[in-house]
């Protein structure tokens, strides 16, 4: 820097002095800042939040769908209701409502997990007994997400192609867990 410019600058701090607290400005320019921080960090919040939720459906339908492939083992047939499978999970929570329908044959069942708020994806799991012969039935049970967050009742999964052990999730929605086991029928 030449000469005159440094003095220049060491004369203007010089005078400016030691202020005592910040200037207006400074405190405008601070806010807007932490406003504009703020706002780019909202939303990946708020997706956080919904994947939480959405991680409490997976958890409770993975679960049920585990238990109902223990009650299978036991009774050798599916359980009516949540409160049979004696898990002690709710049928209602903050945010989702369950439902759990057995099929007329008892050859599946489907539990759905509406979601409360539009914002959350729903989820539907199912279990099928599938005959494999030799007094076995294979149960091949999954998870389907919904690919867009919605509060409508999802539709319903179908049980496998034969020699598939992955079940096949509607129009509008994801496998997202699956399960497959040799289950010994009772006699």
């Amino acid at each position: 820097m030449n000469i005159k410019l440094k003095s220049w600058w060491l004369h203007f701090l010089l005078r400016k002095g030691n202020p005592k607290g910040l200037a207006l400005i400074e405190i405008l320019i601070s806010i807007i800042i932490v406003g504009i921080l703020a706002a780019i960090t909202l939303p990946d919040f708020l997706f956080c939040n919904g994947k939480a939720k959405q991680s409490e459906a997976k958890q409770t339908l993975g679960a049920v769908n585990r238990a109902e492939e223990a009650y299978f083992l036991a009774n050798g047939k599916f359980a009516d209701s949540m409160k049979a499978l004696e898990l002690g999970l709710p049928s209602e929570t903050p945010n989702y409502h369950y439902q759990m329908v057995k099929s007329a044959d008892a050859k599946s069942v489907v539990v759905i997990a509406k979601a409360k708020d539009s914002r959350v994806k729903s989820y539907t799991a199912a279990a099928f007994a599938i005959e494999s012969g030799k007094k076995k039935a294979n149960i091949v049970s999954g998870i389907c997400e919904a690919n867009a967050p919605s509060a409508t009742l999802p539709a319903t999964p179908l049980p496998p192609i034969k020699g598939s052990k992955i079940i096949q999730c509607p129009q509008g929605s994801r496998i997202v867990g699956t399960y497959a086991e040799n289950i010994p029928q009772q006699s």
